[in-house]
């Protein structure tokens, strides 16, 4: 059976509560209706009723101590539940959640739901097409490698699904792929699915199972077809970090499971659990887990323990170690020799740039100058490579005390005779020429 997840959940994030700018203040009566209302959503939804149970009688007996009792502000009434609500088990799906200008107040818990088919309201189709459905960029790097980075998994209208369409048509034909989800906090899992059905082979494949405790049914998941181009074959990099919760670790934990893709980065924040949304009234709402998700495979799961990279590094750093690795796999599979310096070069000037090597001013100042009608300008303590004197510069990143990358493919050399600088020679893809330099 597919899974439609998105019939039974909102989203799998985990929400930051908005701030606010009016003074609008909540006081005793109020806060405490509010906080026996979701420890009563909790109570009734949470994926284990025992947990739930314990998670609303902590609400309740620091309800009775006085804990919301200070008039506050509705922003740090929600921060203070979370608190209290994570305290129990650390799950980061419980959370209380306070929407600025919503003051509905249901006669009792409803859930939030939305059914294939339901429009979506309009300020939220508005605010999701300038955040282009949360695709975020779409690029060609170095070397012929795609990178696409994904700001949230979501799936509010079908056209979040066709803006997914158009960055993967954009990349059909680059050699490597690069899914940038560390600061991804969560999504769907029918998106997260679709994404992967990118990268898997026509026939369907099996990537995850959840469970959802309102159906008391267990759901398997698959893979989709997808009317864009498949890649199953290019080599696949997920980029991960603490930010990188909830629908992203779904689709992050598919890749690794499946041994699909290679995990670099930090590990992930360790929210696991499929979430609803309960308004409560007074524009708060409770965040219940009440399904998981695991490997049908092995039976592991991430909550709370997280998802390890297969190559660790700093999550500011991972697309660095991402590129780097893209290139040195693809040179150390092509054929062609003329690229396979290319890859090789583009690799070096990569890592050149993310780690700057010192060449003493000195020795810059004696490369620049006029070679035939190309000219080195030492500028702002670097090197800038102009074709002809009227042409805009590029800079020249050092990959050692004499040789320069310009741009993707393209080296320079300084050579010496003598003790001083006499020519430079550029290296570029079926091509190399020497100019002299001019006295």
């Amino acid at each position: 059976m597919i899974w439609r997840a998105h019939q039974v959940l909102v989203a799998a994030t985990v929400f930051a509560v908005p701030s606010l700018a009016s003074a609008q203040v909540v006081d005793r009566a109020v806060a405490r209706q509010i906080v026996e209302r979701i420890a009563t959503s909790v109570e009734q939804n949470y994926l284990f009723a025992d947990t739930g149970r314990m998670v609303a009688e902590h609400l309740r007996a620091r309800m009775r101590a006085g804990a919301y009792d200070t008039v506050m502000e509705p922003g740090r009434l929600a921060d203070r539940l979370s608190a209290d609500m994570k305290a129990t088990n650390g799950d980061l799906h419980l959370q209380a959640v306070y929407f600025a200008g919503q003051s509905q107040t249901p006669s009792g818990p409803q859930m939030v739901r939305r059914r294939p088919g339901d429009p979506v309201p309009p300020d939220q189709l508005t605010q999701a097409r300038r955040a282009n459905h949360n695709v975020r960029a779409a690029d060609r790097l170095a070397g012929n490698v795609g990178y696409i980075s994904i700001g949230e998994l979501s799936a509010r209208s079908e056209e979040a699904y066709r803006v997914v369409d158009a960055a993967m048509a954009f990349l059909e034909r680059t050699d490597a792929m690069i899914l940038d989800l560390r600061r991804t906090p969560g999504g769907t899992p029918r998106m997260s699915d679709y994404v992967a059905s990118y990268f898997f082979g026509p026939d369907s494949v099996r990537t995850l199972s959840s469970y959802d405790r309102a159906m008391d049914q267990t759901f398997e998941r698959w893979t989709r077809p997808v009317p864009g181009k498949q890649r199953p074959d290019i080599p696949v990099y997920v980029l991960v970090g603490p930010g990188t919760a909830s629908g992203a670790e779904d689709l992050a934990f598919t890749f690794k499971q499946s041994g699909r893709g290679i995990l670099v980065g930090q590990k992930t924040a360790g929210a696991g659990r499929l979430t609803r949304i309960f308004p409560v009234g007074g524009g708060f709402a409770a965040s219940v887990p009440g399904g998981r998700t695991w490997d049908p495979r092995t039976g592991k799961e991430w909550e709370r323990v997280g998802i390890e990279p297969d190559l660790a590094s700093a999550a500011d750093d991972a697309l660095t170690v991402a590129h780097a690795a893209a290139l040195a796999r693809l040179a150390a599979t092509t054929t062609d020799t003329s690229w396979r310096r290319s890859l090789i070069w583009a690799r070096e000037a990569e890592l050149a740039r993310a780690n700057p090597i010192s060449v003493p001013a000195a020795t810059l100042r004696q490369y620049a100058g006029t070679y035939d009608l190309r000219v080195i300008r030492f500028e702002n303590g670097k090197l800038w490579y102009h074709r002809t004197a009227g042409r805009a510069k590029e800079a020249l990143t050092p990959v050692d005390d004499h040789a320069f990358a310009l741009g993707e493919e393209v080296r320079v050399e300084f050579v010496r005779s003598g003790g001083r600088v006499t020519g430079m020679r550029v290296t570029a893809p079926g091509q190399a020429s020497t100019f002299l330099k001019n006295p």
